[in-house]
């Protein structure tokens, strides 16, 4: 498969030849709408929650929302995902309400669980939910942080799985080294390196 290929069964939850990993890379376009316009505003939550109430959001947000998804949907843009740090629980009913089909990035720091809410929201297409902080501590809490969601999310679809926000500077080279090769692994054999967390006792998602 194509990397577009692979990007758009991924999102579609549609079967791959393996999980998409996503790449720093941005679309010419894109950049060029940003230079003309602005970056898009984002970040509806901080770790305590939204910055605004649910009800609040639905009678300011929503409709306007709605609107932007419905124009998206007419010209047959269906991957549609809203960018927010922070804990944003209570607002994803509220997005899946507005049309939006995706949401990114999990904040771990802000008490994000990536498997609770992809039980929650089966259809929901998640990016990110890789605790940023674990990339400092080496190859053993790498292991842990990957090998707890990883490959359960992967073999569930609708998954991108990248770090939760920007990799941190206190990062060696090493160990983010070692981060890409093992999701690398874990995302072509999903299900082998599920037995293998299993095995260590690092997937605890029976007992969630």
């Amino acid at each position: 498969m194509s990397t577009r290929e692979r990007f758009l069964a991924t999102a579609r939850f549609q079967p791959v030849d393996r999980t998409f990993l996503l790449a720093p890379w941005c679309w010419t376009q894109t950049l060029e709408r940003w230079k003309r316009e602005g970056l898009p505003a984002d970040d509806m939550a901080g770790k305590a929650g939204p910055l605004c109430s649910p009800a609040t959001y639905r009678e300011f947000c929503l409709p306007p929302l709605q609107r932007v998804t419905s124009l998206l949907r007419q010209h047959g843009i269906d991957i549609i995902i809203v960018d927010s740090d922070g804990n944003n629980d209570v607002l994803i009913p509220l997005w899946l309400e507005a049309g939006v089909s995706g949401l990114r990035p999990f904040e771990i720091a802000a008490d994000c669980d990536p498997v609770r809410t992809r039980r929650e929201y089966p259809g929901l297409i998640m990016q990110g939910g890789i605790d940023k902080r674990a990339l400092a501590h080496g190859q053993e809490a790498i292991d842990r942080e990957i090998l707890s969601k990883v490959p359960w999310l992967c073999l569930q679809g609708g998954y991108f799985p990248q770090v939760d926000h920007l990799v941190p500077p206190d990062v060696s080279l090493a160990n983010y080294t070692y981060y890409a090769r093992l999701l690398r692994g874990v995302v072509e054999e999903p299900e082998r390196y599920l037995n293998e967390a299993k095995r260590q006792g690092y997937w605890k998602g029976d007992a969630r």
